[in-house]
């Protein structure tokens, strides 16, 4: 697996990186994500555009894909936090490995299937918000600090909600 700073360093030395930078210099880093699965798995980053309140996505892994603008997913009305890289002391593989033990500590019967991990401010917390996929069709959420891998948030919710 990649690193999440590694990967950032590979796509801004890209051309294709440079040349979008170059037409978006206001556009700032707002989130790194990572979904781990049985195969090889490629990073999506994506900078944020306050002007317009939309995301571009780059697919980091053998090639470097730029995806087009999309229309940011969010519950309320807020700003897109950014991302500040010199914050992050400590890594996604750290961050896992914190996640990986209170699951077995305290949600042992729910083994995971599937991770999907993403580096983000949220509540100007920036966490590795890591999501696992159970096997028991439900989702626990681990919200770890990027800076002194603090948790700061743990929940288990069913996968699927039915409503009347």
């Amino acid at each position: 697996m990649q690193q999440f700073k590694e990967a950032l360093k590979t796509l801004e030395k890209s051309k294709q990186f440079q040349d979008w930078r170059k037409k978006n210099p206001e556009a700032y880093l707002s989130y790194g994500m990572l979904v781990l699965e049985d195969k090889e798995d490629d990073w999506k980053i994506g900078y944020y555009h306050k002007k317009n309140n939309k995301v571009t996505s780059f697919t980091v892994g053998d090639k470097i894909k730029i995806e087009p603008e999309e229309d940011i997913l969010q519950k309320e009305e807020k700003t897109v936090e950014k991302v500040d890289m010199d914050s992050v002391k400590h890594d996604l593989s750290d961050a896992i490995t914190i996640a990986y033990e209170l699951q077995q500590e305290e949600y042992a019967t729910e083994s995971p299937k599937k991770i999907i991990a993403v580096l983000q401010t949220l509540d100007n917390a920036q966490v590795w918000n890591i999501t696992f996929l159970t096997q028991s069709y439900n989702t626990l959420n681990f919200k770890i600090k990027s800076d002194n891998l603090k948790v700061i948030e743990k929940m288990l919710s069913p996968l699927f909600q039915f409503q009347k």
